[in-house]
């Protein structure tokens, strides 16, 4: 450090620093000599160099993408795997289809689609499968029949108390 200062003192006699430039330079030459002297007292440090970091850098950023896409397949696996929709009643009537049944066929429908609450209460259970939380409001249907749709619906709004997100889904 004795010699970088003594080079500033220097320059700064001579002119060659504006005197307001001197802390600036005065900082660059103590905070270097410090660095200096760390890279020397440090075996790993000494033998460093900045092309070795850009490659250990890139197999990183290469290994980091890798473990994204893995963790993307492993999430649409799961929930490829853990949410199946029942098929339900796909033949007959129209009254008698439920399930991804009566989801596919009002799907194709163009128009004159049943009523959002009779297809809640006929395919409650592939909805549930497709959006676990589906938000609607059943305090006005007497017969809440459907245990396993209510006790969702019931969760999801607890959930929408505590700031949670729920998704709102209107077929």
């Amino acid at each position: 450090m004795a010699h970088g200062l003594e080079c500033l003192i220097e320059k700064a006699e001579k002119g060659e620093i504006e005197y307001e430039e001197v802390d600036v330079y005065f900082n660059y030459v103590f905070y270097n000599t410090i660095a200096t002297k760390i890279v020397h007292n440090n075996q790993t440090l000494m033998h460093f160099t900045g092309s070795e970091y850009e490659v250990l850098r890139n197999k990183f950023v290469e290994a980091d993408k890798e473990i994204m896409e893995l963790q993307q397949q492993k999430i649409a696996y799961m929930i490829k795997t853990l949410r199946v929709p029942p098929d339900g009643t796909r033949k007959g009537r129209m009254s008698q289809l439920t399930d991804m049944g009566l989801i596919d066929k009002e799907v194709s429908k163009k128009t004159r689609h049943i009523p959002i609450r009779s297809l809640v209460e006929r395919a409650g259970n592939a909805l549930l499968a497709l959006k676990p939380c589906f938000m609607m409001s059943l305090s006005h249907n007497p017969n809440k029949e459907n245990s396993r749709l209510q006790h969702a619906l019931d969760w999801c709004k607890q959930r929408q108390e505590y700031n949670f997100k729920c998704d709102r889904t209107t077929l």
